[in-house]
């Protein structure tokens, strides 16, 4: 897998000046704690992201900081002019069409060709900066035929409470005949470690299994990387 070498700390290497790749960024005790996407095309950096609570989503263009930002080339996308492209046109749609509420539910429902929020089990655009990722994800990466992840895997035990109850409070005074029952199925955390970590395996859904067994090598780069 090569984990060391492919995971890169902004901007440590001169890469491919055409890419996607799965970013998080990494707090002072090394720990990955925000998820996004970050997108070069043209060696320009964009970073598309969901900053959460009552931020909208984001493209930043020319993104540049440095010492903040872990990132992983992913497999499923060209480095191709063509490609990459076509990918960040499909992420300025997202960006523009969403009406996203903060809040750990991840359902396997993803954006559409439109941009446009498409929910797979009946419940409103409700999600948290790994959900929002991994909806724009699913729609691109043709592998992914019903679900990024095996989502049975996943469950509200790592949930924040003070977040969960931000999350609630939002979805009440949106949505008030929410089917709470259906809501509760589906929340679900799954961290920025576990996303990034993901981002080295390529068989759809991808289990929880599999990410356990390499994620104490991510964090273990991570570390040095950040030291």
């Amino acid at each position: 897998m090569q984990i060391e070498k492919k995971i890169i700390k902004f901007n440590q290497d001169a890469l491919p000046e055409n890419f996607v790749a799965a970013a998080t960024y990494i707090d002072s005790e090394k720990e990955a704690y925000h998820a996004g996407i970050l997108i070069r095309l043209e060696n320009v950096n964009y970073l598309c992201h969901y900053p959460g609570f009552r931020t909208p989503p984001t493209i930043e263009e020319g993104f540049n900081e440095e010492n903040v930002i872990a990132y992983k080339i992913l497999d499923s996308f060209d480095n191709d002019e063509g490609d990459v492209g076509a990918f960040l046109a499909q992420c300025y749609r997202v960006c523009k069409e969403t009406k996203i509420t903060y809040g750990y539910v991840i359902d396997g429902s993803r954006y559409k060709d439109d941009g446009v929020f498409e929910s797979k089990l009946g419940l409103p655009e409700i999600g948290t900066c790994v959900g929002f990722c991994i909806n724009i994800l699913a729609n691109s990466i043709i592998d992914v035929t019903d679900s990024f992840y095996n989502l049975d895997d996943w469950d509200d035990s790592e949930v924040d409470e003070d977040i969960d109850a931000f999350g609630v409070r939002e979805a009440l005074n949106k949505y008030p005949s929410l089917d709470w029952n259906l809501y509760d199925a589906f929340k679900k955390r799954i961290k920025p470690i576990e996303y990034i970590s993901s981002s080295f395996l390529n068989d759809f859904p991808i289990t929880k299994q599999n990410i356990n067994a390499i994620q104490p090598l991510v964090e273990a780069v991570i570390a040095k990387k950040f030291a």
